[in-house]
């Protein structure tokens, strides 16, 4: 890896640099995920050569085992390899998938992440890298279309977020294509793995990529460019109307014995985007790990406007009440 490597590789290098510069790299001890695919493999290559002019403290190598199929020991020994190559720390976490009630993929990305935070804490990382793509994020805005989402989950992934205290996911990638890390690989003579669950169609992100994207992209090739693009648009859109419902929140409400109250006509006349998140806020803080749905948050407004008395059940276990002017949120009576 020491050599100088062709233009186009460098460039490769270059800009997987800035976006580690974006997500605030220099400076952190840095543990990358690698799967073996060609976007983790070129993520960590990259980041190992550029480490210094970066100011990268450490740079460590995971390899999560979801113990899911049989080629994870072949793919875990690969990885050892390549960290041993990049003369990098190598780190390896089996994980238990829970899947029931949330799907094998959300159990597994839960699982996973679940471990990386712990192996990053334990061997003192304070950033977990990721090899997600801009191809990555454009399936995301797509898969997000069809579920109905709002502009929080239009905004698809963040460059940068919190997984735990102390600990940061960073995705350097997030500017670049799949088919940039794939040139980079094969151009450093990187050897990769593919993982053949990519090719189950019953997995919606697999049938996404082979069987609707062609046809997508073929309508407008730069498609993958402009959903990034919007992901991006909608993070921003997202991140004024939350300031804005932050601000309204410090106002409006009112924590008191177990319960969180506010004046329903003074939400009710708020623009609804605003409405809406004031709504949620006031959910999160009774329960901050609720999901609060969109049709949750429609029903609490509409008996916002309402007026009178009334009552909706929402997020779980919390009901919201409304009567003398005021909506509370509180735990649903039995």
């Amino acid at each position: 890896m020491a050599q100088r490597l062709p233009l186009a590789q460098r460039r490769f290098e270059n800009a997987v640099a800035e976006g580690a510069r974006r997500c605030g790299l220099p400076g952190e001890a840095v543990l990358c995920a690698v799967s073996g695919g060609p976007d983790s493999v070129a993520l960590v290559a990259a980041l190992a050569r550029r480490a210094k002019t970066l100011e990268i403290q450490r740079l460590g190598v995971a390899y999560i085992d979801h113990q899911l199929r049989l080629a994870a020991a072949e793919e875990a020994a690969a990885v050892r390899r390549l960290a041993a190559a990049l003369d990098l720390p190598f780190y390896l976490a089996r994980v238990q998938v829970q899947a029931k009630g949330v799907g094998l993929e959300a159990g597994a990305r839960a699982a996973r992440y679940l471990a990386l935070t712990e192996m990053a804490t334990q061997a003192d990382f304070s950033v977990v890298a990721t090899g997600h793509t801009r191809t990555d994020q454009a399936e995301t805005v797509l898969l997000r279309l069809l579920r109905g989402s709002g502009l929080r989950g239009l905004s698809a992934m963040a460059e940068a977020r919190e997984l735990s205290p102390g600990v940061r996911l960073c995705r350097p990638l997030l500017s670049l294509s799949g088919a940039d890390t794939r040139a980079y690989t094969a151009a450093a003579k990187l050897s990769t793995s593919w993982d053949e669950s990519n090719a189950d169609r019953n997995i919606r992100r697999n049938a996404l990529r082979l069987d609707v994207w062609p046809a997508l992209a073929a309508l407008e090739p730069t498609l993958e460019l402009r959903l990034y693009e919007f992901a991006r648009q909608c993070r921003e859109d997202e991140a004024a109307l939350e300031a804005l419902a932050r601000s309204a929140s410090a106002t409006l409400l009112r924590v008191a014995a177990g319960a969180v109250v506010l004046p329903a006509k003074t939400v009710a006349a708020l623009p609804p985007a605003i409405a809406r998140r004031v709504l949620r806020r006031a959910i999160l803080e009774l329960r901050p790990s609720a999901q609060p749905s969109a049709l949750h948050l429609r029903e609490l407004l509409v008996l916002c406007n309402r007026g009178g008395r009334g009552e909706v059940h929402v997020a779980g276990d919390l009901t919201g009440l409304l009567a003398a002017g005021q909506l509370t949120l509180c735990p649903r009576r039995r």
